[in-house]
């Protein structure tokens, strides 16, 4: 069932592995030709089904471990998916993961809103939330969606998820002690703990900027630009930069890439870079400022991009695992693109495995089917007996044809000679009877062909179709020579119609015969 229906989804021969970037409608086209074909649920019970098989899938390759540290409750995972696939962009860096918020949450549940720029996979992600619930909490998850609709750079979908949330605990601001204003630190000296750090007012304009940012644009570029967004634009969460965006999502990570290409900060002045800044961290709302500080540290994979944006290890922050991240980048960087061609290398491989498999596939089912008829030979293939193939046919037409003189060319010509009149002989009977609603049957050595019209597949015009084929053979015959003397060939030609019984006889050699 799956080969088929890979084949109507139009995946035939095709193994997904896991580093391979498909198609966004690759699995709603699956789950449309799963309920075509079986019958037992609609496209979106499937799509809700892969969800929860998708669970299971990861969960065998240690990524269960991730979901269970996310967070003691549940809510906490649900608040942390954004975390989560952040910290798997590293192991697959061509995913492009959706983003997820919450809010009005309370002891029965919460709203889980989820942005992405595929569309229709809702049921899907249904699926997974339901089986994580289930498997790693032991809760049951009762999902709804309460609104669908397009915003910013994709789909805006709000789910009501209900759940026993008791958990869940009212935010409170509670101090360890008040600092009098002699021990406050001034904002300026604390900014300077974060070297890639901005600050930005309500109107978006900037308030502060890290030094190192600064460093890797120039003072120029934040006197001369007029908001945050001129500079840098938010690849994650997918939505709107707006100050509204900002303030609803302080609990998702946010990712900001430059608009433009950095300056390289060398002996020689600037230079420009081919890398684009990419900050990771998280916005915050600063009441007493009324500001957003955004704490952040670059994204950087290895040294290769750190070297390509101008900066040093000693740029990045000592307080966060900033400069462990690049380091073990470095060093596992080769063993993951060679574990990464091998998986590509068997995925093709196992492909074209497939695609030859086929072919000899369909070369075994011609032969077969010229032994034994097609209806017949895949009734064989669903498990029936062979005694069960045979059947009554109360009326259908037989066809006999003979070479005339066959016993006189194999007694005169050499046997090569002879071998190859009875091909071309066979070959061109068989070429015409494709064209007639006719089944060879047998055909003997002594240039016997027979053929039979009306079994296996019953046609009320059996004896029509069997003198077409008398008439195009007795004619089309002449164009073969005798190898003797060079003379046309000639063929006689018998029909009759009555009843038969046919089936299939012999297990080791089948052949579907007639009496």
């Amino acid at each position: 069932k799956w080969l088929e229906i890979l084949e109507l989804a139009g995946f035939k021969n095709t193994v997904f592995a896991t580093q391979q970037v498909y198609r966004d409608d690759v699995l709603p086209r699956l789950a449309e030709h799963c309920s075509a074909v079986l019958m037992d649920r609609t496209a979106e019970g499937f799509l809700l089904f892969f969800g929860s098989c998708f669970v299971n899938f990861w969960s065998h390759y240690g990524y269960d471990r991730v979901v269970r540290v996310s967070g003691r409750h549940f809510r906490d995972f649900v608040h942390g998916i954004d975390n989560i696939h952040e910290m798997m962009r590293f192991s697959y860096p061509k995913m492009k993961s959706p983003s997820f918020y919450c809010d009005e949450e309370n002891h029965e549940g919460l709203t889980l809103h989820y942005q992405s720029g595929r569309s229709g996979y809702s049921s899907y992600i249904c699926g997974q939330m339901k089986q994580v619930a289930k498997d790693f909490y032991k809760l049951h998850l009762h999902m709804v969606k309460v609104k669908d609709f397009m915003e910013g750079r994709g789909h805006h979908i709000v789910f009501r998820l209900y759940f026993d949330n008791s958990a869940y605990v009212p935010p409170k601001v509670k101090c360890i002690r008040t600092l009098t204003v002699a021990d406050q630190m001034p904002a300026v000296r604390f900014l300077r703990l974060f070297p890639f750090c901005m600050v930005f007012m309500k109107n978006m304009k900037f308030v502060y900027v890290g030094e190192k940012v600064k460093e890797l644009f120039g003072e120029d570029e934040f006197q001369s630009a007029d908001k945050v967004t001129d500079i840098f634009y938010i690849r994650r969460p997918p939505m709107d930069f707006t100050w509204e965006n900002v303030l609803r999502l302080q609990k998702v990570v946010f990712e900001l890439v430059s608009v433009n290409c950095v300056r390289s900060p060398t002996q020689n002045g600037l230079l420009p870079a081919a890398r684009h800044l990419h900050l990771r961290g998280q916005m915050r709302y600063m009441p007493d400022w009324d500001c957003v500080i955004f704490l952040c540290s670059p994204l950087i994979q290895n040294t290769n991009e750190m070297l390509e944006l101008g900066l040093y290890i000693n740029d990045l922050s000592m307080h966060d695992n900033s400069r462990e991240l690049v380091m073990a980048g470095t060093q596992h960087m080769a063993s993951l693109e060679v574990s990464y061609e091998r998986a590509v290398k068997y995925s093709e491989q196992l492909s074209e495995n497939l695609r030859k498999c086929e072919d000899w596939r369909r070369h075994s089912d011609e032969l077969l089917y010229q032994m034994i008829p097609r209806t017949v030979a895949d009734r064989l293939r669903r498990g029936m007996d062979v005694n069960d193939t045979v059947e009554a046919f109360p009326e259908v037409t037989v066809m006999f044809s003979y070479l005339v003189g066959f016993m006189e060319i194999s007694a005169k010509v050499p046997a090569v000679q002879l071998v190859t009149t009875i091909n071309d002989f066979f070959t061109l009977f068989d070429t015409i009877s494709l064209r007639h609603d006719v089944f060879k049957f047998e055909t003997l050595g002594d240039a016997v062909y027979m053929v039979v019209g009306g079994a296996p597949e019953r046609n009320p015009a059996h004896a029509q179709c069997v003198a077409a084929l008398a008439l195009e053979l007795n004619r089309e015959v002449e164009r073969l020579k005798n190898p003797i003397d060079g003379a046309k060939l000639k063929v006689k030609i018998g029909m009759h119609s009555g009843p038969v019984v046919a089936g299939v006889i012999s297990l080791k050699m089948p052949q579907y015969c007639m009496v």
